[in-house]
């Protein structure tokens, strides 16, 4: 009987995969810092959209170039995938992250 050769399964180390008890809002992420997208927050099927044609998906790393609006809910510049990403305060309190360690 010939068998079948058993394909090798690619598992990522545990270390990099983000946790969800350490998730947080993204508007309360400091700038400069390094996050991946845990998930989205009470987001209509529009917004969703939106976020997806930005490049944002859960478990997309990105970093958090500026935040505008003195801590008031202002506009986020985000650099997703070597691309530049504004997203308003109010769509960036519904967006969960987690940090990354360097």
């Amino acid at each position: 009987m010939i068998q079948a050769a058993k394909r090798p399964v690619l598992v990522e180390p545990k270390a990099s995969r983000p946790s969800a008890a350490a998730a947080c809002s993204l508007d309360s992420v400091p700038e400069g810092t390094h996050v991946c997208l845990t998930s989205f927050n009470d987001f209509d099927r529009g917004n969703q959209m939106r976020l997806v044609a930005f490049g944002l998906l859960p478990g997309v790393e990105f970093t958090v170039v500026g935040k505008h609006g003195w801590g008031r809910g202002g506009p986020i510049i985000l650099d997703v995938k070597s691309a530049r990403v504004l997203i308003g305060g109010g769509m960036a309190r519904k967006i969960l992250v987690s940090r990354v360690s360097s």
